[in-house]
């Protein structure tokens, strides 16, 4: 026997905080969505052709925020997942001055694993001496304390730099 329940606003047992809403016209939202969105504050000159961090930040502009309890290390560049279930996350780093007929490999890594099982990576190849956008997206299913970083590789190349252009965003989906 089916049953209609009739309800606006969804609340915890225990502190009564508004977990979910729903309005007359059948819109959810979520009280409270761990989400992120870093960017970069100033152009990051980059001096190795190993892998490299990109160094966001949460000062580059209005546009981020962490939110739910996520966190974020200024100093080893990871998010950190404050609630398990499944993410969806992505980055864009734009580069420039990269040399010309290498490559630039970019990843996002999950709590530091080298297997490529464990990352979403994005291979541009043959790349000229100007700039470069590359994004990836993906989805993952974390866990409480999981972290995420995004990692650049230029081939061969010891004088390039990130552009104020990059960013890294993801966000609780369930």
């Amino acid at each position: 026997m089916a049953s209609i329940l009739k309800v606006n606003t969804i609340q915890d047992a225990t502190n009564s905080n508004t977990a979910m809403t729903i309005d007359s016209s059948g819109r959810v939202t979520r009280g409270v969505t761990p989400a992120w969105r870093l960017g970069l504050s100033a152009d990051s000159n980059q001096t190795s052709s190993s892998a490299v961090e990109i160094p966001f930040d949460l000062t580059s502009g209005s546009n981020c925020f962490l939110s739910g309890g996520v966190t974020y290390s200024s100093s080893t560049y990871k998010i950190t997942i404050p609630v398990a279930g499944i993410y969806m996350f992505g980055s864009t780093a734009r580069v420039d001055g990269a040399t010309a007929g290498n490559y630039l490999n970019m990843k996002i890594v999950k709590n530091g694993e080298t297997t490529k099982q464990q990352q979403y990576y994005h291979l541009e190849d043959d790349v000229s001496n100007v700039y470069h956008s590359v994004s990836l997206s993906g989805i993952y299913n974390c866990s409480v304390s999981d972290t995420l970083k995004v990692v650049m590789t230029a081939q061969s190349d010891t004088n390039w730099h990130f552009d104020s252009a990059s960013y890294f965003w993801g966000y609780l989906v369930g």
